[in-house]
């Protein structure tokens, strides 16, 4: 089961802020006029709904997750994700997109190391590449003392890997050190600016779903290694709510579906040589409201499955 602290990611699974993504979108001109004739949707025109407890927050969240694991993968099965954002209803910018294929397992009696090959490329908001990168990754983990599950080992992070962490994707949902049932006195900021005591959550939705593979996937002979050309999971759904002194401040939509079908190779290293990891999922997206220049857009984020070989 995962804990909380593994699961504080949002920020780094997409390549930009929700309002940097907007900033850009705004510069390159590519917000549709009509944009501004849109009635603008505030936060308290929609009722919050049915609040949940953190802790039932993270039992949705263990449940979806449980299962998912580099520990189950089998070389040369790969991945390839998008990352992109849209702004109210404007075109869908891809920002990033990688592909990471197993090349490797090396164990011995306390460790494994997995060793990833990964093609990345950046997108300026044209379509144009920004920048590319192709390399290898070595994701090295101490084995755990916790017994296995199904034969594959369990595995802890390896304080020997420098700058390796579980982090990045859920920061802003799961936030141990603001979630509480009674808030705090103790002002935090979440990184766009946004100043806060209290994250509430609201809306909380699990269910069992069956989703298409990806086009790629459907085109390959046995759908790329996917029975009936499906992948199973779980689909969460819930909404985060920041409040500063009782006032709302900032109100975030989080949708995800995560698969044990799928290779949970959704690593990334960053520039300072620290890694992201977003548990598999088939589709990972964040939606909200941003403020710029006295104006608010709806913005949304997603990470998606393009591709994998199983």
């Amino acid at each position: 089961m995962m804990s909380v602290q593994p699961l504080r990611k949002v920020a780094s699974f997409v390549s930009t802020s929700f309002a940097a993504a907007l900033v850009i979108l705004l510069v390159a001109g590519t917000v549709f006029t009509s944009v501004s004739c849109i009635k603008k949707i505030e936060e308290k025109d929609a009722p919050l709904g049915v609040e949940s407890s953190p802790a039932d927050v993270q039992k949705v969240v263990d449940a979806a997750t449980a299962g998912i694991t580099i520990a189950t993968g089998k070389i040369s099965q790969s991945v390839t994700y998008e990352e992109n954002y849209r702004v109210e209803i404007g075109p869908v910018i891809m920002s990033k997109r990688y592909s990471h294929r197993l090349l490797d397992i090396k164990e011995d009696a306390t460790t494994v190391l997995f060793a990833l090959f990964e093609d990345l490329w950046t997108f300026f908001p044209s379509g144009a590449i920004r920048d590319e990168a192709h390399r290898e990754l070595d994701l090295k983990f101490n084995k755990s003392s916790a017994p296995t599950t199904g034969g594959a080992p369990t595995l802890a992070l390896s304080a020997a890997q420098i700058g390796m962490k579980l982090a990045s994707g859920f920061n802003d949902f799961i936030h141990p050190s603001a979630v509480t049932d009674t808030c705090t006195s103790q002002t935090l900021d979440d990184g766009d600016g946004i100043k806060y005591n209290c994250i509430r959550y609201f809306n909380v939705h699990s269910e069992h779903r069956l989703v298409d593979v990806p086009a790629a996937m459907q085109n390959k002979s046995n759908c790329g290694g996917a029975p009936s050309c499906q992948f199973g999971g779980t689909y969460i759904e819930y909404d985060q709510v920041k409040f500063l002194q009782d006032k709302m401040v900032r109100r975030v939509n989080l949708s995800a579906h995560f698969s044990k079908d799928i290779p949970d190779f959704n690593y990334l290293r960053g520039g300072d040589g620290k890694y992201s990891y977003t548990p598999a999922v088939s589709s990972f997206c964040t939606m909200g409201l941003e403020q710029v220049e006295n104006q608010k857009y709806l913005v949304t984020l997603c990470s998606v499955l393009r591709d994998a070989q199983l």
